[in-house]
């Protein structure tokens, strides 16, 4: 019941990322859960191509592919660490990030690449920067001894290397702005991940981030809250359920 609550909220996730229609998204991953065995942590979702990722922790890297817009899947195990977390680049560049520091790639053209391996204890989220071979990644455990990396050349280079006492889940950007929120902390960049500001308190360990079609930030805390930012980060409202159902997810 609670793999599947995740899915469903997951799926919220990625429905205010692509502005699609709640019911249609959670009709289909509804579907989908009695088929896959392995944990699901994260989606991704570009033009009638979706994809689900996750696995078992120190066993399997799983992800599922749908390029039907969610109609009929395929699963692959590309690894024996789970997922934690993807982003799909504009340029239709697929990323994933897991346990033991692991940063894949997916294009059409190349296929799938592992990057780095062993990188960081365990990696939670990914985004690419404001060019599309500039990627930054955040993480931690044990909800301390956090971590923002970033790196050029497709993960290549290694650049900058943050560390916070508190640990980070979730990591997204915005036209002008790249957020990260973690254990009861949100924090905002304005200059392409090298410098952070803690810019709001949460009264959650934040573990997703998404950006829809507005500009406008939502984060999801472990204990179900949701939150949002209308103007890049800068400042948050924690939302109440009236004003979720009003909203445009669910």
């Amino acid at each position: 019941m609670m793999r599947r609550l995740v899915q469903i909220f997951l799926c919220c996730v990625g429905a205010v990322a692509c502005q699609r229609d709640l019911e249609l998204f959670e009709g289909r991953l509804l579907e989908l859960s009695s088929g896959i065995d392995w944990n699901t942590v994260s989606i991704g979702h570009a033009s009638n191509e979706v994809w689900i990722a996750g696995g078992i922790r120190y066993y399997a890297g799983n992800l599922a592919h749908s390029l039907d817009n969610g109609a009929t899947w395929q699963e692959t195990e590309l690894s024996n660490k789970a997922f934690l977390g993807s982003h799909v680049a504009h340029d239709g560049a697929l990323w994933l990030c897991g346990i033991d520091g692991t940063l894949w790639r997916y294009t059409q053209a190349v296929g799938w690449s592992m990057l780095r391996n062993y990188l960081y204890p365990s990696l939670e989220a990914v985004t690419t920067l404001f060019q599309p071979t500039d990627v930054a990644v955040c993480g931690g455990g044990n909800f301390k001894n956090g971590f923002v990396a970033r790196f050029d050349n497709l993960g290549a280079l290694d650049v900058q290397r943050d560390t916070f006492e508190m640990e980070f889940g979730a990591i997204a950007r915005t036209d002008s702005a790249v957020v990260i929120g973690g254990y009861g902390t949100i924090h905002r960049s304005t200059d392409t991940a090298q410098t952070w500001l803690h810019v709001y308190t949460p009264d959650d360990h934040i573990t997703r981030l998404a950006v829809d079609g507005r500009q406008h930030i939502w984060a999801l805390g472990l204990s179900g809250s949701v939150h949002r930012s209308n103007d890049h980060g800068a400042h948050w409202t924690r939302m109440t359920r009236g004003e979720w159902v009003r909203g445009s997810v669910y």
